[in-house]
């Protein structure tokens, strides 16, 4: 399923409060566990002066390439 939504689109637009409350609405556990998903809502967190948040996304993923990249992202954009 592809995440190419409103919600990517609010955070394309800066506009990462509006991004982040359209996240949290998504209820498909499937969705939720795609890196896509992860990382929209890890920037979003993190732009909206939460990266403790984005954080703990990253420690409940399995050791795996998508929790590097998770973790890059996060440490990307909090530099």
């Amino acid at each position: 399923m592809m995440l190419c939504s409103i919600r990517v689109c609010r955070a394309s637009s800066n506009k990462w409060k509006e991004a982040e409350e359209a996240f949290a609405l998504v209820q498909s556990d499937r969705l939720r566990r795609e890196f896509t998903y992860l990382g929209w809502l890890a920037r979003c967190y993190i732009m909206n002066r939460k990266p403790r948040l984005a954080w703990e996304l990253y420690l409940k993923m399995e050791t795996s390439s998508e929790s590097f990249n998770l973790v890059t992202l996060i440490a990307t954009d909090c530099y």
